[in-house]
């Protein structure tokens, strides 16, 4: 992401020195071409994938009031359920979270596809599934194949832009964002050093400040995400300490209280402006948590760690007040937007429209070399590749489980080699 300074691929190549580009196409032509998760036959992984993917464009319920919304997506660092109290998580941290989700659509059976940032950010922008193994964010020959929300919406008229106060080459962001087709990047450098509390940046209510002021000029409609940074470790925030102790317990769950008043504060400010009635907020974690430890087996339970929510707001809403307990993945974002939006989401191989009267639903998501599923009725379990077993289950899981897991890892990692 160093070089990478535009949205066309051979200018950005060009700028990479040509040492690195000599050796770096010696290193993935030895990249290896089998698929080591390879155990049904590929017509039968393939055909079982297409079955559990399937959606179509027609929803159940129209959500909006209007075409053509402008869309606020904001990924919150670090979001597990299990500090949001509405959803049975410790109290005291999101109030303001939990106060709006009963004036929007809480999704309460959400997860995260993968454990780290980039991983969700593609997740949420392109509708990819994460790796067990690698990030298809640090391969942009690979990445660039991807769909984006971006690209599509600016094919319906949206004018995008990209909200981050930290670096903008970190995990590779800078090129992926590029690539992915946002027109304005707004990062760290574009911060006083007065504004960065943290190691990694400006601080999250500085660049929510800075969003709410910049909204006044954007061109409608415009679709922008804006990914927060404070929740993340070291848990460093502008805010007094409002759970005591240093351990990491109480500063992982002190910056959420920050980065929830934030968001609240953003909220509020918003709803006085004109353009909140056309306006849709999407709010999601970027992944979930380790912390905090609830108990001595939730390692194990992979399917806790990697719960998070998703909340819709704004004045573009026709439906409030409603909780949907389908399951569904960060990945089924792009395609439950599009076809809100009457867009075209045909490319988003990998989402489901989570509206869809024939969508199947389960939740499915990655960790390193092993899987995790949750199926309809609250069964899950957790895989390890390594060992071929399940290294723990919950509820009703049977056979059937384990094979729709590794055929959609078989069928995503035969995607993914040939990008």
């Amino acid at each position: 992401s160093t070089v990478y300074f535009s949205r066309n691929a051979f200018a950005n190549q060009a700028a990479i020195n040509v040492a690195w580009n000599f050796f770096d196409s010696i290193w993935w032509r030895s990249y290896r071409t089998d698929n080591p998760y390879r155990v049904l036959a590929v017509a039968d992984a393939a055909a079982m994938t297409d079955s559990l993917l399937a959606s179509s464009a027609v929803s159940t319920a129209k959500l909006l009031r209007i075409d053509r919304p402008n869309v606020i997506v904001i990924l919150w660092e670090s979001l597990t359920s299990k500090i949001v109290e509405r959803l049975g998580g410790v109290g005291g941290v999101t109030d303001h979270f939990d106060s709006l989700s009963h004036e929007g659509i809480l999704f309460d059976h959400f997860y995260s596809t993968g454990d780290r940032s980039p991983e969700g950010l593609t997740g949420v922008i392109s509708g990819y599934p994460a790796q067990p193994t690698t990030e298809i964010i640090q391969h942009p020959h690979k990445s660039a194949s991807l769909p984006a929300l971006p690209r599509d919406l600016a094919r319906a008229g949206y004018h995008s832009s990209f909200y981050y106060g930290g670096d903008p080459e970190f995990t590779n962001f800078k090129s992926y964002v590029l690539q992915a087709g946002f027109g304005t990047l707004v990062t760290k450098e574009d911060f006083p050093p007065a504004d960065r509390h943290s190691d990694w940046g400006a601080d999250d209510d500085v660049v929510l400040r800075r969003l709410l002021a910049d909204v006044r000029t954007m061109p409608r409609p415009f679709f922008t995400t804006l990914f927060t940074l404070s929740s993340h470790d070291p848990f460093t925030v502008p805010m007094p300490t409002v759970i005591a102790g240093r351990d990491q317990r109480s500063l992982f769950l002190n910056s959420h209280v920050y980065t929830d008043r934030s968001i609240g504060d953003f909220i509020r400010q918003a709803r006085r402006q004109p353009w909140w009635d056309s306006t849709l907020v999407i709010i999601l974690g970027d992944h979930g948590h380790r912390l905090p430890v609830l108990d001595s087996l939730q390692t194990s339970r992979k399917w806790e760690l990697f719960s998070i929510p998703m909340l819709w707001l704004g004045g573009a809403l026709a439906v409030h007040d409603t909780v949907i307990s389908r399951l569904g993945v960060q990945s089924d974002l792009p395609r439950t937007l599009l076809d809100q939006l009457g867009i075209d989401a045909t490319p988003y191989r990998w989402s489901r429209n989570l509206f869809a009267r024939d969508v199947r639903p389960w939740a499915w998501f990655t960790f390193t070399d092993g899987f995790g599923w949750v199926n309809r009725s609250g069964g899950a379990l957790a895989w390890d590749n390594v060992g071929k077993r399940m290294i723990a289950q919950q509820g009703r899981i049977g056979a059937e489980d384990v094979k729709a897991g590794q055929a959609l890892l078989q069928s995503l990692i035969d995607d993914y080699i040939t990008r």
